[in-house]
Parts: structure tokens; sequence; C-alpha cells
């Protein structure tokens, strides 16, 4: 295939791709369609991404934002790769979550806890390998959904954007209302990878590249029934899986993108993903929502309190109503990741600091009302389930 290169005069760059090159993307010439995301930068408004991006759900990449962050300055060597002996001597210790990028577990992998040290010995041997993994009878394991700021709270190793720090879950979380954040670190090397999937309950993400490249395969909201027609009514590990998937994926509006060191990446509520990291890579990511996408997650955590309702329906007859929309709600938390009376809380501690920001503030307090009003009839509907 050829490269494509396209310098629009509003930094638009051509996303769709077969082939894999840092800078610019291969394109498919098969495929006649090509879809466009925006390139922002740090001297864009917080109101054009709000307006324009944010409360339109569209997916864009930031470059220029983590320069000055601490883990790209610490974490790298000279030449921007993942310098594995400063963090084997930072945070040799700590106990960290690994998936076994090869082994499927349900819609997502097989996962291990390692000692940080142990997998670093571990991308070492694969380096080492040249990434020959299947020759050499050697899993991809990928470090992934490591609560980091939890275990290293003073190690500040990066910014959050501003463009992101309306950002109610882990705000709650912050606040002792939620008993558990959504903030991870990513390390794997070249070719460990995450399978198709929607984001945690419908939420937002961004991600930065610390170092090195992924590959993401995007797909519009509201295709999932229609991927899983294709795979025997199941989410495919990867899309590329399923047969003639390139013309499927232009059917659905699809594309990939390859986002680079120092870039960080939007996905929007309900966009169907894969990544796959094409270099060694280091990344952070948020989930999170708020305001625009809350109704989102009200509406996907109802579906799942719907299903898990049905699941142990027979037990509504053997215990009593109040005991029964508990165990509801226990269920709801492990499989969706957050139940009512969370959700309810994280409301309830923004609305609180809502009102104190609107006293203490010499601002015009008719956006306030208008937030806390949408907040507190948000409020009442969960009170009412």
């Amino acid at each position: 295939t050829s490269a494509l290169k396209l310098e629009a005069v509003y930094q638009w760059r051509l996303v769709f791709a077969e082939g894999v090159d840092c800078h610019w993307i291969h394109w498919n010439p098969s495929l006649v369609m090509c879809e466009l995301i925006p390139r922002l930068d740090a001297n864009t408004s917080y109101e054009y991404f709000y307006d324009q991006l944010m409360v339109k759900n569209k997916v864009c990449i930031f470059e220029g934002l983590t320069k000055h962050w601490r883990s790209t300055h610490e974490w790298l060597t000279s030449d921007g790769k993942p310098d594995l002996d400063v963090l084997s001597r930072l945070f040799g210790h700590a106990v960290v979550p690994v998936s076994d990028c090869n082994t499927k577990y349900f819609n997502s992998n097989a996962k291990q806890e390692m000692t940080f040290n142990e997998y670093m010995d571990y991308w070492r041997s694969v380096q080492k390998l040249d990434y020959n993994y299947e020759s050499n009878d050697t899993k991809i394991l990928y470090l992934k959904d490591w609560h980091f700021v939890n275990q290293f709270p003073e190690y500040n190793a990066y910014e959050r954007p501003v463009y992101f720090e309306s950002d109610w879950v882990n705000e709650a979380f912050i606040a002792d209302q939620l008993s558990d954040d959504f903030r991870f670190v990513y390390m794997g090397p070249k070719h460990s990878s995450t399978p198709l999937h929607v984001d945690v309950f419908g939420s937002f993400s961004w991600s930065a590249n610390v170092c090195g490249a992924k590959k993401w395969l995007i797909i519009p909201p509201g295709n999932e029934s229609r991927i899983k027609s294709l795979n025997n009514d199941e989410m495919p590990h990867s899309f590329h899986s399923i047969d003639n998937s390139w013309t499927h994926l232009r059917a659905m509006n699809g594309y990939e993108v390859i986002q680079k060191r120092g870039e960080i990446i939007f996905i929007p509520s309900g966009y169907i993903h894969e990544v796959v990291n094409i270099e060694d890579t280091i990344s952070i990511n948020h989930n999170w929502f708020n305001g625009t996408n809350i109704l989102v997650i009200v509406s996907n955590l109802m579906i799942a309190l719907r299903e898990v309702e049905t699941e142990i329906s027979d037990l509504k007859t053997i215990i009593d109503s109040e005991e029964w929309h508990n165990e509801c709600q226990k269920l709801l938390k492990m499989h969706f990741g957050m139940n009512f009376t969370e959700l309810f809380d994280c409301l309830r501690q923004i609305s609180v600091r809502i009102k104190l920001e609107a006293m203490d503030k010499d601002i015009d307090t008719n956006g306030y009302a208008f937030r806390l009003t949408s907040i507190d009839k948000k409020s009442l509907i969960l009170k009412e389930l």
C-alpha cells in the first residue's frame, strides 16, 4: 500500500489505515472512504473542546500536553524508550496486574499478578528475543489497569490536562465516595494488546502515550449487535478475525489511527475499540464521566441492573425484598464496576462541591444553577430506583 499524506489547514489527519507508519498512516486503496479526526494542541480552548468534541461525542487527538510530565523525563532513556532499569528501581516491589494477551477469558484476557521487577525481567527477555514470541513459545504479557496513583500517591507522574478535569467519578473516589478509582498506567512490549471492547459503563476515556506508539481500531457507537452478528453472536477479540473485516469496518464508519509518543487520544462514550502496541509503550489512562455523558452512564447501569435482576430472579421468592435488592447491587458492582449506591454518592459529592464553589467565588451563578438542577434531577431519579 502507498502512504497518503494529508496536510490540512485545520490539522486534520487521515486515519483510515491498514499498514503501520508512526508518522503517516498507510491507506488501504481498496477502501474508498476516509475518516478524519481533529488533532489539537495546548492552544485549543477548553470551550472549543467542550462544545465541538466532548458534547458531540467525537474522537480527537491532542499533541504537546505531556512534555512537562515527570514520567516523560524520568521513565525514558535518552532515545525515548522505556528505561526498564530506572523503572525497576522506582517501583520494583509493587504488585501489578498483568494480562496474558494469548489467552481469552470471557470478553477479556486471563490475568495474573506479578511483582513489577518480575514483569521488567519478562520485558527484557522478550526484547532479547526481538519480540519473536511464537518461535520461542513465549506469551505476550501486558501490564494494564494498574492503579498506579493509589500505590504511589506522592509520585506525581503526570498532570491531568485541563480538558479532562471535569471528572466526576475519580473526584468522588478521591473524596472517599467510591471504593475504587479509574486511573491507570499501562506498560507493555511490542505486540501487546487490548481486545475489542467498549469502556467500562460507557465512560469517556483519555489515553496518553508517555512513549511508544499504539494502533487503535475505532468503531462508532451502536454497532455492537452488528459486530456480534458477524461472529456467532459474540464480540470478537480482534475485529480483523472477522472475514472481510475491512469491508465491514468501512460499512460501520470505523477506522484505524496511529497514536504516537506524547499524544493523547480522547475516546468518547460508547465507541468500540481495540488497541495494539506497535512499539514498546507506556501509557496513562483515565476512564471518567461528567454532566455531558451522565445519562449514558445511568442508562447503561439500568440495563446492567435488569440483567442482574433477571439472573437471580429465582432468589426473589426465597429472601425478603430488601435483601434481594441489596444482593442485586452487590452483583452489579462486581460485574459492572459500579452500582447505584455509588453513583448516587458520586452525584451527591459533585453537587456539594458545585454549591460550595458557587458560594465561594464571584461568578455568574446561572451556569451553576443549571448544573445543580441537572444533578439534583438525576439524583432524584436514582433515589427512586
